[in-house]
């Protein structure tokens, strides 16, 4: 939760407090929807027997799916939420690509070789 302290007479914002325990666990649940996202995303990927580039490129749009979904969600607001909207848009993407592929190469192999 971000809390305006004060204003300056000109509109400005001159202290602002945060709630970090807030800010760490929105964190924590951005990564583990993006985490939750990569293996739904993985799995469907491996079924519909994407291979090469476009399964790659797949991860990229589910990724971008989702972080649309939440900035809808959150009204294209997020300083109530999060720090920076780079936290919003960027944080926890790179982590969860070996889950991906981890999932993708699993549910393809299981449908597609097997």
């Amino acid at each position: 939760m971000r809390i305006v302290a004060s204003k300056k007479g000109d509109g400005t914002i001159e202290k602002e407090l945060f709630s970090p325990e807030s800010l760490k666990q929105n964190g924590v649940a951005l990564t583990n929807g993006r985490t939750i996202i990569a293996i739904a995303g993985g799995m469907t990927s491996g079924i519909l027997g994407l291979t090469g580039l476009k399964g790659g490129l797949c991860y990229f749009m589910y990724m971008l799916l989702f972080t649309a979904a939440l900035a809808l969600k959150l009204g294209w607001k997020y300083q109530p939420y999060f720090a920076s909207w780079n936290q919003v848009c960027v944080d926890g993407i790179f982590a969860s690509v070996t889950t991906y592929i981890l999932f993708w190469t699993l549910a393809y192999n299981s449908v597609h070789v097997f």
